[in-house]
């Protein structure tokens, strides 16, 4: 999530468009701001897509907006106060501070670019009392696996397979006193949790992690619906700024550590550093060989 220094009051609809007329958006972005302006104003005013076909075909499926090829006539005729970005990765840069410098916040869909440098730049035109991307960031080898250590010297293992035939996703923390996992594909909610208590643990104690408090599914809508709240109000969301940038660059040390075999410090990968253009680095063999003619 990229933010500007702006509000909406609570009675006034906040001034929705969205960019990129795909499967996220009709599957996604539109049926949770559709839910939103249910119960609070909202009014969706544009669709833009370099497809006016599918463009004009989404306003008339959501039954409002108006259809716009161009980012920037959008921008200009219609000042939106929240931009959703729903396009490849490599649009989100110059999307993202198009719509900011129109004094718009922006929703980036994940991951919200291909680079620290893209990212870097998108923070740079939000100005300085706001902060970064409200997504998170996923790989997409077929297998690949990680492992990361902390400052206070805890391990972590990152495990990601698009193979498995177990298709979930799993959080695991061993504590001293407990272990804490998440299990769930695509979205979870409260019962998905398992705490299981480490023994002497007391039985009141353990009765007391079993309360997550409010049950609210993760979905677009309920990050929708937050980050509606924070702009009415004139806030930082909760989850923006340095938050999104070192899941950024977590990942980009990882592809760092895989290319080259060795450690990635935190705080390492900066301006002049391959890695920090380009998640690839231009290592040599990151794209496949090019097939030979006739074969």
């Amino acid at each position: 999530m990229f933010v500007t220094p702006s509000q909406a009051s609570p009675s006034t609809p906040v001034r929705v468009a969205i960019v990129g007329t795909g499967a996220i958006a009709r599957g996604s972005h539109l049926p949770a701001l559709r839910a939103l302006a249910a119960e609070q104003p909202l009014e969706i005013v544009a669709a833009v897509d370099v497809d006016a076909a599918s463009a004009e075909a989404f306003c008339a499926d959501a039954g409002t907006g108006r259809p716009y090829t161009d980012l920037d006539l959008m921008l200009a005729e219609q000042r939106p106060g929240l931009v959703t970005l729903g396009t490849p990765p490599r649009f989100h840069r110059d999307q993202a501070i198009a719509a900011l410098r129109a004094g718009a916040w922006v929703w980036c869909e994940k991951p919200p670019c291909p680079s620290l440098e893209d990212f870097d730049a998108i923070e740079a035109a939000e100005g300085p009392e706001h902060g970064g991307p409200y997504a998170a960031i996923v790989e997409t080898e077929d297998v690949s696996t990680a492992l990361v250590r902390f400052e206070n010297g805890t391990m972590a293992t990152i495990v990601n397979s698009v193979l498995s035939p177990d298709e979930v996703s799993r959080i695991r923390i061993d504590c001293e006193r407990a272990t804490a996992e998440l299990t769930h594909l695509y979205g979870h909610r409260n019962a998905d949790w398992r705490i299981t208590p480490a023994p002497g643990v007391s039985p009141e104690l353990a009765s007391a992690w079993q309360d997550f408090g409010a049950d609210v599914p993760s979905s677009h809508e309920a990050q929708l619906r937050g980050l509606l709240a924070d702009l009415r109000a004139g806030r930082r969301p909760r989850s923006s700024g340095a938050d999104g940038r070192t899941s950024l660059e977590l990942v980009a040390a990882l592809y760092k550590a895989a290319f080259t075999g060795k450690t990635v410090r935190a705080g390492e990968i900066g301006p002049g550093d391959p890695y920090y253009s380009a998640l690839h680095g231009d290592a040599p063999g990151w794209a496949p060989e090019p097939a030979e003619a006739g074969a």
